[in-house]
C-alpha cells in the first residue's frame, strides 16, 4: 500500500509542474521516484523470468490501486511521465484491467471516476504519451464493455475517426485505429447499436478513411468495414448500407487501385452489395451498366489464387452478375415499389435491431456537415462527385 501511496504522490508533484507548484529538482526527483515506483508495481503484477508472481501481493497492490486511485493520480500526470514510466504505467493498468478476480471492479472505478478522458486527451500530444494511453485505452476496452460503453456514449470517440486516425504522426494514427476498431468488435452488440444509431455520420467519417491517400489506413479500413457488415450484429446497418447506390461507388472506384491487397479488400465489401437478393433498383441499374466490364474484370480478378473460398466466392459474384436483369425505369411504379421494397426492408431490419439492444450511442458533433441529408438521399440519387475523375473501366455509367 504504501508504495502505491508514495506513486500517487510522485505523480502529484508531476501533475503540479503544469501549474508551476513544484520547483524544477522536485520535478527531477518525482520523475526518478515514479519511474522506480512504477517498474517495481509491474514487477509485482507481473513478475519476470527472474521472479514469479506472489499473488497474495499482487492482490494487495491492486486493492490499494483502487483505495487510493491510482489511476486517477498517473492520469493526471501522464503527459510529464517520463518515457519508460508511461511504458510501465501501461503494462500496470493493463494488468489490473485483465485481472480476473480484480479487473471489472476496476474496470468500473476508472469510468466512475472519470479518468479514461485524460487518457483520451493524450492523443492530442500525437507523441509517445498517446501510444501508452492507447494500450491502456484498448485494454480496458476490449475486457470490459462498461469502459467501452463509456468511450462509445461521449463525444470525444468523434475525434479518433474526425482527427486523430489523420494524423501525420503514422505510429499515433495507427494506435488510435486500433482503438477504434476494438470498440468496434470487442462488443457486437453495443458496437452494432453505435454504428446504428449514429449511421449517418459514422459512415461520412468511415469513408474518409477508405479514400485516404495512406495504403495502410485505407486497407485496414476496408477490412474493418467489411468485418463489420458480415457481423450478425449488424445485419441491419449491412442492408441499409448495401441499399445505397452511392456506396456501390465507392467500391467500384477501389477495385480499380493498382495495389492488389486494396483491391482484394474492396472485392470483400464489393460481393456483399451483389449477393444482396433485395437490391435496390438504383443498386441494380449501375450493376446492369456495368455488366460486362464487371464481369471481365472479375474473371482475371486475382486469378492466380487458389484458396478455395475466394474461388468459390468470385465464381458466386460472377454467376450473379451474369444474371442481373435490367431495373424498370427510374420514373416508373415498378422502380418505386422496388425501391420502397428494398428501404422498407432495410428500416425494418434497423428497428427490429435497434428494440432488441440497449441504447449505447454517442451523440455526434452538432454540425455533421450535412451528413444526414446527403446519406438519406443516396439510395435514391447519385453523387456527381461520385463519377468525375474516375479512371476508366469499371465504372462506365452510375446514373
Amino acid at each position: 500500500e504504501e508504495l502505491v501511496v508514495q506513486t500517487c504522490k510522485s505523480a502529484g508533484a508531476l501533475a503540479a509542474r503544469r501549474q508551476q507548484r513544484t520547483s524544477a529538482e522536485e520535478v527531477e526527483q518525482a520523475k526518478a521516484a515514479i519511474g522506480k515506483q512504477l517498474s517495481e508495481m509491474k514487477l509485482i503484477l507481473m513478475g519476470d523470468a527472474e521472479k514469479e508472481v506472489d499473488e497474495s501481493v499482487a492482490k494487495k497492490l491492486a486493492e490499494a490501486a483502487l483505495t487510493h486511485s491510482l489511476a486517477r493520480c498517473v492520469a493526471n500526470a501522464v503527459t510529464e511521465l517520463p518515457l519508460e514510466a508511461r511504458k510501465s504505467a501501461a503494462h500496470v493498468f493493463s494488468n489490473l484491467f485483465r485481472r480476473d478476480d480484480f479487473g471489472a471492479r476496476f474496470a468500473e472505478h476508472v469510468v466512475k471516476d472519470n479518468v479514461l478522458d485524460s487518457f483520451v486527451k493524450a492523443f492530442q500530444h500525437e507523441s509517445e504519451v498517446a501510444l501508452a494511453c492507447g494500450m491502456i485505452l484498448k485494454e480496458a476496452a476490449r475486457t470490459h464493455e462498461v469502459v467501452a460503453a463509456f468511450l462509445l456514449s461521449t463525444k470525444s470517440v468523434w475525434l479518433f475517426l474526425t482527427d486523430y486516425v489523420h494524423l501525420k504522426n503514422f505510429d499515433v494514427s495507427a494506435e488510435a485505429f486500433d482503438l477504434v476498431r476494438v470498440l468496434l468488435t470487442s462488443h457486437k452488440t453495443l458496437a452494432a447499436t453505435f454504428v446504428s444509431d449514429n449511421y449517418d455520420f459514422f459512415f461520412e467519417c468511415f469513408h474518409r478513411l477508405l479514400t485516404s491517400d495512406n495504403y495502410v489506413t485505407c486497407r485496414e479500413s476496408l477490412r474493418l468495414l467489411s468485418d463489420l457488415l458480415l457481423e450478425r450484429a449488424n445485419y441491419a446497418t449491412m442492408m441499409r448500407y448495401v441499399a445505397s447506390r452511392d456506396n456501390l461507388k465507392i467500391f467500384m472506384l477501389l477495385l480499380r487501385s493498382k495495389k492488389q491487397r486494396i483491391q482484394l479488400e474492396t472485392f470483400h465489401v464489393f460481393k456483399v452489395f451483389v449477393a444482396n437478393p433485395k437490391k435496390h433498383p438504383g443498386v441494380s441499374k449501375i450493376l446492369y451498366q456495368n455488366k460486362d466490364k464487371l464481369l471481365t474484370f472479375l474473371a482475371a480478378f486475382h486469378d492466380d489464387k487458389t484458396d478455395d473460398q475466394f474461388v468459390e466466392e468470385r465464381q458466386l459474384i460472377l454467376d450473379t452478375l451474369a444474371a442481373i436483369q435490367p431495373p424498370p425505369p427510374e420514373d416508373s411504379p415498378a422502380w418505386a415499389e422496388a425501391a420502397e421494397r428494398a428501404l422498407a426492408t432495410a428500416a425494418r431490419d434497423q428497428v427490429s435491431s435497434s428494440s432488441s439492444a440497449s441504447s449505447s450511442s454517442a451523440e455526434p458533433p452538432a454540425d455533421p456537415g450535412g451528413a444526414s441529408s446527403s446519406s438519406s438521399s443516396s439510395s435514391s440519387s447519385s453523387s456527381s462527385a461520385a463519377t468525375t475523375n474516375h479512371p476508366p473501366g469499371v465504372l462506365a455509367q452510375t446514373t
